[in-house]
């Protein structure tokens, strides 16, 4: 009778180191497995660089003792008209660009604002479509502002516009 407690002791023995290695085979695999790992580094998107481009400003029809004319200052067109006339038609031409620089990201035009208000004188701007894209390295021609008088309240006074265009990054 005693062998079989014996045996029945080492039995248990046997069975409680296995089971004792089986719980450290599994702690220190767990541990291993959820070890942190960190990562670092620096992420470039790229780089959004538009601006306006002034061509220049014309009289429509030319007229003495007035004029207009302008410069662009990044993303603003800022434009002076001196000594206005009725009938007279005054234009400023700009581009936009995205290549000055370093731009390589595409952009979509958000919006554009007119800043210069004046009873009895019309500014508007054409060639500029507000959601319209422009990839890298290209640019969009042919916009203008457009000022005239509708009527002679303003007459002989010089008026100074901003033309300020907004872009943002364009997302497929």
């Amino acid at each position: 009778m005693r062998k079989r407690k014996i045996n029945s002791f080492a039995k248990m023995g046997v069975l409680s180191v296995a089971l004792i290695i089986a719980l450290g085979v599994t702690g220190v695999s767990y541990g291993l497995w959820s070890e942190t790992v960190s990562i670092s580094g620096i992420i470039e998107t790229g780089i959004i660089d538009t601006e306006l481009d002034w061509i220049g400003s014309e009289v429509v029809p030319p007229t003495g003792g007035t004029g207009i004319g302008g410069y662009a200052d990044d993303m603003t067109l800022h434009v002076t008209v001196t000594n206005a006339k009725p009938n007279v038609d005054y234009y400023s031409y700009f581009n936009i660009d995205n290549f000055t620089g370093f731009g390589t990201l595409p952009v979509n035009i958000a919006s554009y604002d007119i800043v210069g208000s004046y009873d009895g004188v019309v500014a508007e701007i054409t060639g500029i479509v507000v959601g319209e894209q422009i990839d890298p390295g290209e640019t969009i021609y042919g916009s203008e502002l457009h000022i005239y008088l509708t009527d002679d309240t303003n007459q002989d006074v010089n008026l100074e516009f901003t033309v300020t265009v907004s872009v943002v990054l364009w997302n497929q």
